[in-house]
C-alpha cells in the first residue's frame, strides 16, 4: 500500500468518525479538521484552515462556566507541556451562532514525516447529555423541594447488597446530619420506637415474602431525643423471574397531624360527654355540628339547626343588642370573643350563657370554621344579682350609719356649744347671789332669780329635746298609736304657752273647725306642737299675732301654725330639717335655740304617717304645715277597740320602758 492510499484511507476515516478531529501545527494554526469538527465549532473548513488562536470565532469555558485564558486552552496545554489530555469537559461559546456547545476534549502531540510537531485534538459533542443531566438535576431539585414541602422522603433497599439509599428529606426527618451514607437496616431499626419495632418488622417481611405493598404507622426517636410519628409504605420490585430484589418506598412525618388528631379525638370525647354546649359553624357562621350538651340546653336537635346561624333561633327580646353587635363584629373580623348573653330555648325558656367563640384557620391562614363553647350560667347570674342586691343594701346601711354618726357628731358639737350659755348664766348669777346677796335689794335679787329661772327653763327644754331625739335615734322610744282629737291636743298645748305669749304681748288666734281625728302617738304629737308653738312665740315680735288653724282636704287633716315674726331667708328654709346644720336664730327677745326641736318635729311627724312643710319670707313671718291621714267615721269604733287592747298591753311593759315613760312624764311636768 503506497502513501497515497494511506492518505485516502486516513481522510476517509476522518470524514466518517463520530467525533470532531482537529490538527493544529506547532504555531497553533489549524492545519486540518473533519466535518464533525466544523459542525461543532460552527464554521466551514475553508473558514478555519490557517486560523491562529481564533478568539474572535469562539472562546472556551470550564465545566463551571468560568472563561479560560488562551494559555488554558487544551491545544496550548498539550503543545506547551507535551501533555496528553483525556476527556476534559469544556464549553465552546460560538460567536457566529451565539450559543454554547459542550464537548469532551482529548489531545496529544504527533510528529510528521518531516519531524514537524502537530497537536491532534478530538472533540465529542456532549451538549445533549449535558442538557439532559441539567434537566435531571433540576428534576432532582424539584423533587427535593416537593419532598421538603410535603414532608415526604423516598428510600430504596437493595435486598442482595443490603444497601439503603435515602433522599435528603429522609435524613431531615430522622434528624441525621451526616448524609453521606444511609444507615444499615439494623441501625435504622434502633431509631424505631421499641414498642413499634416488631410490627414494622412483620410488615417488611410480609411484603418481601408475598410481594405486596405495605403501609404502616410507627414512631421513631431521633438522635437528639425527639419523638416523631411517621407514615411509611414500601413497594416490592421484582426481576424478570418474579423474585423480589428491592423495596422502594416513602416516609412521611405526620407528627403534627398525629398530635392534632389525638387532640381532636380527646376533644371529641369531651364535646360528646360534657353538659356544656359545643357548636361548630362554617366560615359564614352557619351550624355544621352541635353536641348533645347543646341539644339538652336549647331543646333543639342537630337536624333542626344545621345550616342556620345560632342567633336566628336562640336570641330573643332580652338578648342584648349591644352584645349581639359585638359578636357579629368579631365573626366578621375573624376575631375571638368571650361574652355573656341571654338565649331562649325551643320552649321559650330564658337562660344566660357564657360563650367563647374561636375562629379556626387552615394552613394557608384562611378561616375555615368557628367553634363556640357555651355554659349555662343562669343560676350564677341569679346568685350574682342576689349578691348585688345584698351588697347594695349593706352599702345603704353603711352609708346611713356613717351619715348618722356624722350627724350625731355635728349635733353634739352644736348642743355642747348651746349648753354652755344657760349653764354660764346660771353659774354667773348664782355666784353673784352667793357673794353679795346680803347687800342686794329685794328687787335686784328677784331680777337675778328670774334670769336664773329663764336659763334653767331654756336648759330644761334643750335637755328634753335632746333626750327625746336620742331615744328616737336609738329606737328606745315607744310608739303608742291611738285615735287622737286634733283640737284637744292643740288646746292642751296652747294652755302651756298662753302665759309666755302674754309676756311678749303676742296674740294667739286658734281657728279650728269641726272636730278632726287622726291616728298617732299622743306624746309625740305633744312634742311636735310644743316645739312649733315655742318657735312661733320666740320669733314673733311684741304685739305680734300667731294663727293656728285646722282644715280637712279630702282624706288629709292639715294643721297650720303661722306667725308674723322675723321669718327666715331662703337658704336657711331649704336646710331647716337637715340633721347637723347649725341654723338656730335668736328670737325677737334674744331667745336662743339649737334647731333640734324642728328635727324632732320632722321625725315624729313622719313616724305618725305625716309630713311637715314650711313657708317663710324674711321680715314677713313663717308658716308651718302639718299633714296627717284623717280617720273616717267608720274606722272610729275599730280604733277605739284597738286603743283598749293597747291600754291592757301597757301593763306588760318592761322595767326599762317604764323608766323611759317616767322620764317623759317628768319632762311634761317641767313644761307646765
Amino acid at each position: 500500500m503506497n502513501r497515497q492510499d494511506l492518505d485516502q484511507i486516513f481522510q476517509l476515516f476522518l470524514n466518517n468518525i463520530q467525533c470532531g478531529v482537529m490538527i493544529i501545527d506547532e504555531d497553533l494554526r489549524i492545519f486540518d479538521l473533519n466535518p464533525i469538527a466544523c459542525e461543532i465549532f460552527g464554521y466551514s473548513r475553508e473558514e478555519l484552515i490557517g486560523q491562529n488562536n481564533p478568539n474572535h470565532l469562539w472562546t472556551f469555558v470550564d465545566q463551571n462556566q468560568v472563561p479560560l485564558t488562551p494559555e488554558q486552552y487544551p491545544e496550548h496545554i498539550v503543545l506547551s507541556q507535551n501533555k496528553i489530555i483525556h476527556s476534559q469537559t469544556i464549553g465552546i461559546n460560538r460567536s457566529k451562532q451565539g450559543d454554547r456547545k459542550w464537548v469532551m476534549a482529548s489531545g496529544q502531540i504527533v510528529r510528521g514525516d518531516s519531524g514537524k510537531l502537530y497537536v491532534l485534538m478530538s472533540f465529542v459533542d456532549i451538549t445533549k447529555q449535558k442538557d439532559a443531566f441539567k434537566k435531571l438535576e433540576q428534576e432532582k431539585e424539584r423533587l427535593a423541594r416537593t419532598e421538603s414541602i410535603a414532608n415526604i422522603g423516598t428510600w430504596e433497599y437493595n435486598i442482595e447488597t443490603q444497601e439503603i439509599v435515602w433522599s435528603d428529606q429522609v435524613f431531615r426527618i430522622f434528624g441525621i446530619e451526616d448524609r453521606r451514607d444511609a444507615p444499615s437496616l439494623e441501625k435504622f431499626m434502633t431509631l424505631v420506637h421499641p414498642d413499634d419495632r416488631d410490627r414494622l418488622t412483620r410488615n417488611l417481611q410480609r411484603s418481601l415474602e408475598e410481594g405486596h405493598t405495605y403501609h404502616v404507622f410507627h414512631r421513631i426517636i431521633t438522635p437528639d431525643g425527639k419523638l416523631k410519628t411517621l407514615r411509611g409504605q414500601g413497594k416490592p420490585i421484582k426481576n424478570h423471574l418474579g423474585k423480589v430484589i428491592s423495596l422502594h418506598g416513602t416516609v412521611i412525618d405526620i407528627t403534627a397531624q398525629a398530635k392534632r388528631e389525638n387532640e381532636i379525638r380527646k376533644l371529641a370525647i369531651v364535646a360528646e360527654k360534657t353538659d356544656n354546649a359545643v357548636v361548630i359553624t362554617d366560615r359564614d357562621g352557619r351550624v355544621e355540628w352541635v353536641n348533645r350538651g347543646f341539644e339538652k340546653m336549647t331543646e333543639y336537635s342537630l337536624s333542626e339547626v344545621i345550616g342556620k346561624t345560632p342567633g336566628s333561633f336562640l336570641q330573643g327580646p332580652n338578648s342584648s343588642s349591644k352584645t349581639i353587635d359585638e359578636m357579629r363584629s368579631a365573626i366578621r373580623d375573624k376575631e375571638p370573643i368571650h361574652t355573656q348573653i341571654v338565649n331562649y330555648s325551643k320552649s321559650g325558656r330564658e337562660f344566660w350563657i357564657d360563650i367563647n367563640i374561636q375562629p379556626i384557620f387552615n394552613e394557608t391562614g384562611e378561616i375555615e370554621n368557628f367553634i363556640a363553647l357555651e355554659m349555662d350560667i343562669t343560676d350564677r347570674k341569679l346568685y350574682e344579682e342576689e349578691l348585688q342586691g345584698i351588697s347594695e343594701q349593706l352599702q345603704e346601711v353603711v352609708d346611713e350609719k356613717d351619715e348618722a354618726l356624722k350627724t350625731k357628731n355635728r349635733l353634739f358639737s352644736i348642743i355642747s356649744h348651746d349648753l354652755r350659755s344657760p349653764f354660764s348664766s346660771i353659774i354667773g348669777y348664782t355666784q353673784l347671789l352667793e357673794e353679795d346677796c346680803e347687800n342686794m335689794e329685794r328687787g335686784e335679787v328677784k331680777k337675778y332669780a328670774s334670769r336664773i329661772h329663764a336659763s334653767a327653763d331654756r336648759l330644761l327644754r334643750l335637755v328634753e329635746n335632746l333626750l327625746q331625739w336620742a331615744r328616737s335615734q336609738t329606737g328606745h322610744i315607744r310608739f303608742e298609736e291611738q285615735e287622737l282629737n286634733v283640737n284637744e291636743i292643740i288646746n292642751k298645748n296652747l294652755e302651756i304657752f298662753n302665759k309666755v305669749a302674754e309676756q311678749k304681748n303676742i296674740q294667739i288666734i286658734a281657728t279650728m273647725k269641726t272636730e278632726q281625728k287622726i291616728l298617732g302617738d299622743p306624746d309625740m304629737m305633744d312634742a311636735i306642737f310644743r316645739n312649733l308653738f315655742s318657735n312661733a312665740i320666740k320669733f314673733s315680735s311684741s304685739e305680734g299675732t300667731i294663727e293656728i288653724s285646722t282644715q280637712r282636704e279630702n282624706d288629709t287633716v292639715k294643721i297650720i301654725v303661722k306667725d308674723d315674726g322675723v321669718g327666715m331667708p331662703e337658704d336657711i328654709r331649704c336646710r331647716l330639717f337637715q340633721s347637723g346644720e347649725k341654723l338656730s336664730l335668736k328670737g325677737t327677745a334674744g331667745e336662743k335655740g339649737t334647731g333640734l326641736g324642728l328635727l324632732l318635729c320632722k321625725d315624729f311627724a313622719e313616724r305618725n304617717h305625716g309630713t311637715i312643710e314650711v313657708n317663710s319670707e324674711e321680715g314677713v313671718g313663717s308658716s308651718f304645715v302639718l299633714s296627717f291621714p284623717a280617720i273616717k267615721a267608720a274606722e272610729t269604733t275599730e280604733n277605739l277597740a284597738n286603743t283598749n287592747t293597747r291600754a291592757q298591753t301597757k301593763d306588760k311593759k318592761t322595767s326599762e320602758e317604764k323608766q323611759l315613760d317616767r322620764e317623759a312624764t317628768q319632762s311634761h311636768q317641767h313644761d307646765h
